[in-house]
């Protein structure tokens, strides 16, 4: 699982300048042993010391503090970030692009099914969809990306749409990439799901 990580790292890192934005991605397994909460502030962790390593003395030491407390608000005047976590890997993605807001969904390929995915989507959607968990995924990014903007609007007002399959220069059997766009009341955004063996990141793309 280690190399499909490393490969979904770079996809992530290619797609997304392939969509015009250049972006950092971290992504690592979790540790079975640590509890949900245990995971989540690791990510934390890991995100404010890239912050620190990238864009040195910017942080104020409330700024600091924040980003280092799950749930905190994930906002700094400098860059774009999101953070994920399943119960297998976690992650981040971070961008000096100011302008757009960015969201990241990490997932289990086959652990969201179509009874569940209809709780968030509609029949046309999951039809159009190249899977459940492609769905799934997009619209959890999707959300994490207008969330801080748009606090009214719920993940199943979200209409994603336009899949668009990605041709790899990498041909294992695994790897699969598609594109997408989305529109929620007046707002529209793009972006794309990558998966490799078990392993689902989706990335979306707002412009503020």
């Amino acid at each position: 699982m280690s190399e499909q990580i490393k490969i979904l790292k770079q996809k992530a890192e290619q797609n997304s300048l392939r969509m015009g934005y250049q972006l950092s991605c971290c992504l690592y397994l979790s540790n079975n042993q640590d509890s949900s909460l245990d995971q989540r502030r690791k990510i934390r962790k890991q995100l404010t010391e890239e912050i620190e390593k990238s864009w040195p003395n910017t942080l104020s030491v409330e700024q600091k503090k924040q980003l280092l407390i799950p749930g905190t608000p994930l906002q700094v005047p400098f860059a774009s970030l999101s953070v994920s976590h399943s119960s297998v890997m976690g992650g981040f993605i971070i961008s000096p692009a100011t302008q757009v807001s960015l969201g990241v969904d990490l997932e289990q390929a086959g652990r969201a099914k179509k009874r569940t995915v209809l709780r968030i989507a509609n029949e046309e959607e999951l039809h159009q969809s190249p899977s459940p968990s492609f769905l799934w995924s997009a619209k959890e990014a999707i959300y994490k990306s207008i969330h801080p903007f748009q606090k009214t609007i719920s993940i199943k007002q979200i209409f994603v749409f336009d899949w668009t399959p990605i041709q790899e220069t990498n041909k294992s059997d695994t790897l699969k990439t598609y594109d997408y766009r989305f529109e929620v009341n007046n707002i529209k955004g793009k972006g794309f799901v990558c998966s490799s063996g078990k392993i689902v990141i989706a990335v979306s793309f707002y412009t503020k």
